[in-house]
């Protein structure tokens, strides 16, 4: 969830961590329900459409973009974002055990473990639920500023 109170702002952007992809994102303005524009863009997209990232993006840079009505002075928009992550660089295999280690700067965050396997070790407070197919989740919540530092451990059932 965010809270956008810039006047004049029309877009959430979400930059795409280095060896990450996002899929499936989605948005939606959380006081009226109504669903919002997303595109994901890449490389030279980025600068044609005159999104600014604050860097020189490469071939290679992934953005999630939100579009809503610009805002007014004395407005805000409150927006529910949801994508999913895919991060292939941030989990190995060591001697049978899945290895997974990240840091989350959102205040939301939830990891699914791959069907067939249960969790053994959680550096950081989760609620930690089994879905309807078998799969593990779990869902982290920050609370304060900054990073969590995420650190999981797995085994095949």
């Amino acid at each position: 969830s965010y809270t956008e109170t810039r006047v004049g702002m029309d877009r959430y952007v979400n930059v795409v961590r280095a060896g990450s992809r996002a899929s499936n994102p989605s948005a939606m303005i959380l006081d009226t329900g109504e669903p919002l524009r997303v595109e994901t863009l890449r490389g030279a997209e980025i600068v044609d459409r005159g999104i600014d990232i604050g860097r020189e993006p490469g071939p290679e840079t992934e953005v999630v973009v939100i579009w809503y009505d610009p805002i007014g002075e004395g407005e805000s928009v409150r927006l529910r974002i949801e994508e999913t992550y895919t991060d292939p660089n941030r989990y190995l295999l060591v001697d049978g055990e899945l290895v997974w280690d990240r840091s989350f700067g959102r205040p939301r965050n939830t990891l699914v473990l791959p069907a067939g396997w249960y969790l053994t070790a959680n550096s950081i407070p989760a609620v930690v639920t089994e879905m309807e197919d078998g799969r593990i989740r779990l869902r982290f919540i920050n609370d304060r500023p900054g990073n969590i530092d995420v650190f999981v451990k797995a085994r095949r059932r």
